[in-house]
């Protein structure tokens, strides 16, 4: 019979401090291998091609070179309800600190229904969003009512705005806590050299 050891316990029968933290270990590690699965799993096989290496530029090259799977694709776009007129919002070259208040923005706004997409906040100089708003209104999903700036949407939008709740982009830590109060109170996040504009 093949002998099993048990992990050291105390006297009192609970398990070590040391042990503890190797399950929790074992566990975190379990998770990470099933989620590195699901993913692999999904991913075609084969180098993902990006624009400097001569590969797909655009994301519907990228569907067509199979980096991103037409059958995902597909999926995505028939679960999406007909939403109407949207207003693209350019955010593309603007601060980091702009593109929070319009994310947050987007939030308050598209609470009920999506009325604001945001163009350029993709970091790949607005291909990625262009693409997809590209598609919607090909799909019909969507029609573009108005394309405007932070400033135009922030006074098209200002009346369903609660307020702001400031963060200071020197604490990194305080953006996560402010867009968390802001999205339980309807506001927005602006950092202090925006406060005056609002």
């Amino acid at each position: 019979m093949p002998t099993t050891t048990r992990p050291p316990r105390r006297r009192d029968g609970r398990a070590t401090r040391r042990t503890r933290a190797l399950l929790g270990a074992a566990a975190a590690t379990t998770g990470l291998l099933a989620a590195s699965v699901v993913v692999a799993g999904a991913t075609p096989a084969g180098p993902v091609t990006t624009a400097a290496s001569g590969g797909a530029a655009t994301p519907a090259a990228a569907v067509a070179d199979g980096v991103i799977p037409a059958a995902i694709v597909d999926r995505y776009l028939a679960r999406r309800p007909v939403v109407g007129s949207v207003t693209v919002v350019d955010v593309g070259g603007a601060s980091a600190g702009d593109r929070i208040l319009a994310a947050t923005l987007q939030g308050v706004v598209n609470r009920s229904t999506a009325r604001i997409y945001l163009r350029g906040a993709d970091g790949q100089g607005g291909t990625v969003d262009q693409y997809w708003l590209d598609r919607y209104v090909d799909e019909g999903l969507v029609s573009v009512g108005a394309t405007t700036d932070l400033g135009g949407a922030l006074d098209a939008f200002a009346g369903e705005v609660a307020g702001f709740v400031v963060a200071d982009a020197a604490e990194p830590w305080t953006i996560n806590a402010a867009t968390s109060i802001a999205g339980v109170h309807g506001a927005v996040v602006a950092m202090p050299d925006q406060i005056a504009d609002l």
